[in-house]
């Protein structure tokens, strides 16, 4: 974050002293520890010291919350036959229950993670979220897909009957009519994915190869999926050019509005208490241009390429998941995992970020990176055991040719950019012979 002449410059995350007051997660008790180490080398959790005027938002309400808790849940237990919930919602009110119980337990307890507005306990909720739907993947991985959709079809009965698969490439005439017809929601979709992508990952570059890379993808895989079949140019001009263009560059001028805009990164101004001052609580409290420089280490070249193949992954197990269980494209199932993917992205791209970059001072990665991860891994092993069968078309020889080239390429480039050789010690080089002269 880079402020105006005269005001104080942030530290970045990696380099910023823990000098605040340290407080304990449970019971808030608040110690004087200052320690001059970097916050990367200091992993023990703490909490920034807010302005008085907010102080109450930030405060921790343990007993306030469990309370609370506790009393709604005895009121809807012991009243549920007289609520008017529909009968499916009244079989399910106890894993709900279990489920908001486990997610008041991280929202209260669970250190905080990289971000703190608009307010901690929010990124909890997410990693706690996350949790859950990774729990449910690896119960998930147990089952064959016909348990798996009987299972959901307990929530939904719809969920499991065969979907007509669209195809975009049935008449690829080139004419405006025709371009027309194939712009639908979910090129406003694109637009605003690419947009979040743009914020998650804050380089255009990187962004423009994996929308170009995952294009490539789509081309790759339409011998399994009917609805990666796409027009040339509903590839390169609507999905390229368009919308992920599009959505790409008004993320990263959001990226460059918050980076400049002066907003009180460091605290709020204690002269003003009105409602604007208190609504700075919703702004990022700094924010971080990320410098992946993946031509610059090896680290950095091997950290980007698996970022990149991460984000594959995550894009295409939406639509295998889709494709395997049968769901439609609009089930507020596809939509709550795109948004929980979206929320869990950024802290854990900021985790990522800090760990491959000052893997000097950040000895180990956050657990929002380290749970994501884990999630799409879980949701990789799903569909790698559900597609046995539903796919007998093998890839065409030029598909498997070009990604032979691809794979070769990315261990080519860092032998001949970065070398193996381990460079020769000062001892070895003061033994060697002087040349003559």
């Amino acid at each position: 974050m880079t402020s105006d002449e005269g005001q104080d410059q942030p530290t970045p995350l990696s380099e910023r002293r823990v000098f605040l007051k340290r407080r304990d997660s449970t019971t808030g008790d608040e110690t004087e520890d200052i320690d001059d180490r970097p916050h990367g080398a200091a992993l023990a959790p703490f909490q920034l010291s807010h302005d008085p005027s907010v102080r109450w938002f930030y405060s921790p309400a343990s007993l306030t919350s469990w309370g609370l808790a506790a009393a709604f849940a005895a009121l809807v237990a012991y009243n549920s036959e007289n609520l008017s919930f529909p009968d499916r919602l009244k079989r399910h009110l106890g894993l709900l229950a279990a489920a908001a119980a486990f997610l008041l337990f991280v929202v209260v307890n669970c250190r905080d993670g990289p971000f703190a507005r608009p307010h901690p306990a929010l990124w909890r909720l997410v990693l706690g979220c996350n949790l859950i739907y990774a729990l449910v993947l690896c119960y998930a991985c147990f089952q064959d897909k016909e348990h798996a959709r009987d299972l959901l079809r307990t929530f939904d009965s719809s969920i499991g009957a065969p979907l007509p698969e669209k195809s975009y490439a049935e008449n690829c005439a080139f004419t405006p009519s025709n371009v027309w017809a194939n712009i639908d929601i979910f090129c406003l979709a694109h637009t605003l994915g690419w947009f979040l992508k743009s914020m998650i990952l804050r380089d255009f570059w990187l962004c423009t190869i994996l929308s170009v890379v995952f294009e490539f993808c789509e081309l790759s895989l339409e011998h399994q999926l009917e609805n990666f079949k796409e027009c040339w140019w509903d590839h390169l001009i609507l999905d390229v050019l368009v919308c992920n263009l599009v959505g790409t560059y008004i993320g990263m001028k959001t990226c460059a509005y918050l980076k400049v805009t002066p907003f009180s990164w460091r605290g709020l101004s204690t002269r003003s208490r009105g409602i604007k001052s208190r609504l700075k609580v919703f702004t990022p409290y700094d924010w971080t241009s990320f410098e992946w420089a993946s031509t610059k280490r090896f680290r950095n070249y091997l950290s980007t390429v698996l970022l990149l193949a991460f984000f594959l992954v995550a894009e295409l197990n939406v639509f295998y998941l889709k494709f395997l269980i049968r769901l439609a494209p609009e089930h507020p199932l596809v939509i709550i995992r795109l948004g929980l993917f979206a929320l869990a992205a950024f802290p854990a791209a900021r985790e990522f970020y800090e760990y491959t970059t000052h893997g000097k001072k950040v000895k180990r990665m956050g657990s929002h990176a380290w749970l994501l991860l884990a999630t799409v891994i879980l949701e990789g092993l799903c569909i790698i055991k559900w597609s046995t069968g539903e796919f007998p078309e093998p890839a065409p020889l030029h598909v498997k040719l070009f990604w032979t080239f691809v794979g070769v390429s990315l261990v080519v480039y860092p032998i001949r950019k970065f070398g193996f050789r381990r460079p020769s010690s000062p001892k070895a080089i003061r033994a060697s012979p002087k040349k003559q002269q």
